[in-house]
């Protein structure tokens, strides 16, 4: 398969937003039952106007396949999600590839502990336990991850709203068969 990663565009929203909703509930975890997907359009407008940088997974066909938002500004990866459709087809490395690529001297981000799945997908992309914590807005308990695993950085350096969550949808394994990368400008 081969995947396209671009800057988020306004006209996306919908669609972007059933992304991450499908992708979040399909965790099966409770507290991601509680979620609604007019709400999770309400947060990307929202963080967006904060300081979110978003870009889109798409494949040849424009088919919406996963989505990544960062903030640069306190290193944080603060969600990855790929559509359940497109899990462990090589999505959700792609899309931590060009994390790596945007945040080279590292970042970090958080994901519930119950959810196994990305715990195993960033061990494995060479991302280090810096430490657990209560999640400051949704109460479930979480996993703080730092990569490069060298350079450990920790979520205390930051206020708790720098980096709310990522929970990824169980994120893909394995080389993408191909990736393009629109110009993203400047960050």
């Amino acid at each position: 398969m081969h995947i396209t990663i671009r800057p988020y565009q306004h006209r996306d929203l919908n669609a972007a937003a059933h992304l991450w909703f499908e992708s979040w509930r399909s965790t099966d975890l409770a507290v991601a039952q509680l979620a609604s997907e007019t709400a999770m359009r309400e947060r990307i407008d929202r963080e967006l106007a904060s300081g979110w940088s978003l870009y889109l997974a798409e494949n040849e066909a424009g088919e919406l396949l996963g989505f990544l938002a960062l903030k640069t500004e306190t290193k944080c990866l603060d969600q990855i999600f790929v559509a359940p459709r497109a899990q462990r087809q090589g999505v959700g490395q792609a899309l931590l590839d060009f994390s790596k690529q945007l945040m080279p001297a590292g970042f970090w981000l958080r994901t519930a502990v119950d959810n196994i799945g990305a715990c195993r997908f960033y061990e494995r992309h060479g991302f280090k336990l810096s430490e657990t914590a209560t999640h400051p807005t949704l109460g479930h308990r979480t996993v703080i991850y730092s990569w490069p695993s060298s350079h450990p950085i920790t979520a205390e350096r930051f206020s708790s709203t720098d980096c709310l969550k990522n929970t990824s949808g169980g994120a893909g394994k394995g080389p993408a068969g191909g990736i393009t990368l629109v110009p993203v400008g400047r960050l």
